[in-house]
């Protein structure tokens, strides 16, 4: 799928089949909590730490945080900016603080990047080589450059970092038609992607 036919699908289920958003949104975090859990336990990973952007993609992660959670795996959450309220990213964002889930700010681990003495390691946490790295900032709605700030920063941190990164619908920076980098991008050891590859995946 291109973008374009990506986003036509994402309105023809509710406008034509009555599906609600929050629905999509719950089956894709299914689906990317189970692949979560293979990938994590193939590698022998005992936590999660999620990075949730404030769109969609950002919702999926609230939600497959929330799903980790209940299933007794141990999760943390870090947060580039809250959701718009009213959409189906801010319920799952709500839910899954109201469940108490560890949230961080992008901007805590900016700052610590951005200090010459820390390294990414120590940066991301102490336990990273411990921990599987969902990246969940930007989706294939994403048409521009990160354009700097706490995202740009994440995804240079994960590049430099030797974690293990599985990316969510694309990796966030990658232009999904081209498949091409649109400045910085992320580096994805897997990427769970939603109802087909897109089209940027096979250039």
């Amino acid at each position: 799928l291109d973008r374009a036919a990506a986003r036509w699908l994402d309105a023809a289920a509710p406008e034509r089949f009555g599906i609600p958003g929050i629905v999509l949104m719950e089956h894709a975090a299914i689906g990317i909590a189970r692949l979560v859990d293979q990938v994590r336990l193939e590698a022998n990973l005992s936590a999660v730490t999620i990075i949730c952007g404030p769109g969609n993609n950002g919702g999926d992660g609230w939600a497959v945080a929330r799903l980790l959670a209940n299933r007794g795996v141990r999760v943390e959450i870090v947060s580039t900016g809250s959701a718009r309220a009213g959409t189906d990213a801010a319920t799952n964002e709500h839910i899954a603080r109201e469940m108490g889930l560890p949230v961080r700010s992008a901007a805590t681990l900016s700052q610590a990047a951005s200090t010459p003495s820390c390294s990414a390691e120590l940066a991301a946490g102490p336990d990273l080589a411990d921990t599987l790295v969902v990246d969940a900032i930007f989706g294939i709605g994403l048409d521009r450059p990160l354009g700097g700030g706490d995202p740009e920063t994440l995804v240079n941190l994960l590049n430099r970092s030797t974690a293990t990164v599985l990316s969510v619908d694309v990796p966030s920076g990658l232009d999904a038609d081209r498949g091409v980098p649109m400045g910085a991008c992320g580096r994805a050891d897997v990427t769970a992607t939603m109802v087909a590859p897109k089209l940027g995946m096979s250039n």
